[in-house]
C-alpha cells in the first residue's frame, strides 16, 4: 500500500474531516473488504471499541478470515497527553485479542497515535511485540487523521504541498522511525539467535532420544535374560512358599484360638466396666438430687419474705432477720416493725457481708439461666438504689431550701435565661421519682399539664426552652412535650447556656449558678436566691 494511495483516500473524505470532530479513522486498506466496513469513523467519544461483536462502535468482520478479529479486539481511547498543536492524543489499546494490533506495521499492545499513523487490526497472533510485519492483503487497515488547528495545514496536506515546518516534523518522525527500525532489527537478530539456539537444543534432544532408544533395547534384552533365570528360580521358590504357607496356617489357627480367648476375657471385663459405670451414674444422680435438695433448702433460708426472691444486698435487723436492702428500706417507709416477726425496728438495718458472700457462692454454683436472672435483677436493684439516693438527696435539698426561706422557681412566672440554666442543670442530675419531684417543686406536674390553659402551656414551654416552632397553637403537642420532659424521654432536650454574669458593687462577677449557695453544690435545686 503506497503513501499516495492513502493520501488519495484522505482527500476523498476531506469534507467529512472538517466537521469539528477531534480525529477520524479512515479505511485505507487496498484490498476490497469482504464485508461492508465503516469508511470513516468519528473519534468523538472518550473510548471507541473495535471488534467482531455487533455491540462495539467499529464493527470489523470478514467472510475470508471470519475469526481473525476478536469480539472486542481493541479500544481507541482519548488521553490527557497533547501534541505540538495542543490537541489531545488518542491511544490504541489491544484488548487481549488473539491476533494483536499493528501501528505502522509494528506489533504493539498500546500506542499513542500521531497524525497519519496507520493501524492494522489482526494478522499477528504468533509474532512477538515490536516485530515489523507488513500486511498489504489485510482488510482492516485504518489511518488516523487529527483535526488541524490551522485550516491552511489541512489544505496543504490534502493538496500534497508540504511546508518547512511539516518537512521538519516529517524528518523528525522519519528519524524516530529509523531508530525504532534499528531497535526492531536488533530485537529480530536476538530472536533469530534464540531460534538458532532452540534448533541446536532440539538437535541435542533428538540425539539423546536416539541414545535412549538404544538403552531401551539393551534393557529389553537384559529383561528377557532375567525372566528366563527367574522362571527357573520360581519353581524352587513356589515349593518353599508352599511350606511357609502350611506353617503360617498352623500358626494362624493357634493365634485365632488365643485371640478368641482374649476377646472373651475382654467382653467379660467390658460387662464389668459397664456395670461399674451404671453404679457411678446412679451415685452421681443421687449426689445431684442431694445437691438440688440442698440448694432448695438454702434458697428457702435465703429468700426475702417481702419480694419472695433470693436476698440481694442483705440488710439485717436487730431481731436477726435479713431482707433485700431495697425491700426493707421501702417497707420501713410504711411500717417500723419486722416483716417476719413484727418486732419494732428501733435501729438502722446493718449490712450483712457474710450473707451476701454465701448467696453469691450459691448463685455461682447454679444454672446459667439462674445466674443471668440474678444479674438482671442486680442491675434493676442498682438502678432503684440510685433513684432512691437521688430521691433522698432532692428531698434533703428541698427541705434545706425551705428552712432557709429560699423561693423556688415558679412555672407560672416568666423565667430569665439564668433561671432556665439552673433548672436544666439540676434536671440532668435526676431520674425516676426524683426527677418528677424536682419538676414538681416548680409547679410542673401532671395536674398542671392537664388543667393549664393554652397561655399557661406556652409560658411553661418557653420557660423550659422548648421550641414552639410548628406547635404554638397545638395544645395537645405542648402537653405531650411537657410530659416527656418530666419523664426524660423528650427528643432534643433543651440545653440553655448561661447569660453573662452580673457585676456586684465591688466589681466582682457574681456566680451565675444560684445552687452554689445551696447545702450541696453538686446537686442543684430549682430555687432562686
Amino acid at each position: 500500500m503506497t503513501h499516495n494511495h492513502r493520501e488519495e483516500l484522505v482527500r476523498t473524505h476531506s469534507k467529512e474531516l472538517e466537521d469539528g470532530c477531534p480525529a477520524h479513522l479512515i479505511l485505507v486498506a487496498k484490498l476490497q473488504p469482504s464485508v461492508a466496513l465503516s469508511q470513516i469513523v468519528h473519534l468523538n467519544k472518550k473510548e471507541i471499541s473495535c471488534g467482531r461483536s455487533t455491540d462495539v462502535d467499529l464493527v470489523l468482520d470478514s467472510t475470508k478470515v471470519p475469526r481473525m478479529i476478536s469480539r472486542v479486539h481493541a479500544k481507541i481511547q482519548s488521553s490527557e497527553e497533547k501534541d505540538e498543536e495542543g490537541r489531545h492524543k488518542f491511544k490504541v489499546v489491544d484488548n487481549k485479542s488473539l491476533n494483536g494490533i499493528f501501528v505502522n506495521d509494528h506489533k504493539v499492545t498500546e500506542h499513542f497515535l500521531e497524525d497519519g499513523d496507520v493501524i492494522t487490526f489482526g494478522g499477528g497472533g504468533n509474532l512477538a511485540l515490536g516485530i515489523l510485519h507488513k500486511q498489504e492483503d489485510s482488510e482492516f487497515i485504518y489511518q488516523i487523521r487529527y483535526r488541524t488547528t490551522n485550516p491552511n495545514n489541512l489544505k496543504r496536506k490534502l493538496s500534497g504541498t508540504v511546508s518547512v515546518e511539516d518537512a521538519e516534523e516529517e524528518a523528525k518522525k522519519k528519524q524516530k522511525l529509523e531508530e525504532e527500525l534499528k531497535e526492531k532489527e536488533r530485537l529480530q537478530q536476538l530472536l533469530e539467535e534464540r531460534q538458532r539456539l532452540s534448533e541446536e537444543q532440539e538437535k541435542k534432544i533428538k540425539e539423546f532420544e536416539e541414545k535412549l532408544v538404544e538403552k531401551e533395547r539393551e534393557f529389553a534384552a537384559f529383561q528377557e535374560r532375567e525372566l528366563a533365570r527367574t522362571a527357573e528360580a520360581s519353581t524352587n521358590f513356589y515349593e518353599q512358599l508352599q511350606k511357609i504357607n502350611e506353617q503360617f496356617e498352623e500358626k494362624a489357627k493357634t493365634l485365632a484360638e488365643e485371640k478368641q480367648k482374649e476377646l472373651e476375657e475382654q467382653k467379660k471385663h467390658a460387662l464389668e466396666l459397664e456395670q461399674r459405670a451404671k453404679d457411678v451414674e446412679k451415685q452421681v444422680k443421687e449426689l445431684e438430687n442431694a445437691q438440688v435438695s440442698a440448694n432448695q433448702k438454702f434458697e428457702e433460708e435465703f429468700t426475702c419474705v417481702i419480694c419472695q426472691e433470693m436476698i440481694m444486698a442483705a440488710l439485717t435487723l436487730e431481731c436477726s432477720h435479713s431482707f433485700c436492702g431495697v425491700c426493707i428500706m421501702d417497707w420501713m417507709k410504711k411500717k417500723k416493725t419486722c416483716p417476719y416477726c413484727n418486732t419494732p425496728i428501733l435501729k438502722e438495718p446493718i449490712r450483712s457481708r457474710v450473707l451476701d458472700n454465701a448467696i453469691d457462692k450459691l448463685i455461682q454454683s447454679s444454672k446459667k439461666e439462674d445466674r443471668d436472672n440474678w444479674e438482671n435483677r442486680m442491675q434493676r436493684q442498682k438502678k432503684l438504689a440510685v433513684e432512691q439516693s437521688q430521691l433522698n438527696n432532692i428531698k434533703a435539698l428541698i427541705k434545706t431550701a425551705k428552712e432557709k426561706g429560699l423561693p423556688f422557681l415558679n412555672m407560672s412566672n416568666v423565667w430569665s435565661q439564668n433561671d432556665r440554666v439552673v433548672f436544666h442543670k439540676g434536671l440532668k442530675e435526676y431520674s425516676g421519682e426524683a426527677r418528677i419531684l424536682y419538676c414538681d417543686t416548680t409547679g410542673l406536674n401532671t395536674n398542671f399539664i392537664n388543667t393549664a390553659n393554652p397561655a399557661q402551656l406556652k409560658m411553661a414551654v418557653t420557660n423550659l426552652g422548648i421550641s414552639l416552632v410548628g406547635i404554638e397553637n397545638n395544645s395537645q403537642e405542648l402537653k405531650r412535650r411537657l410530659s416527656k420532659l418530666i419523664d426524660g424521654t423528650l427528643e432534643n432536650m433543651p440545653n440553655p447556656q448561661p447569660a453573662a454574669a452580673p457585676v456586684n458593687n465591688y466589681g466582682v462577677k457574681q456566680a451565675a449558678h444560684p445552687v452554689k449557695h445551696a447545702v450541696q453544690p453538686n446537686r442543684p435545686v430549682a430555687f432562686r436566691r
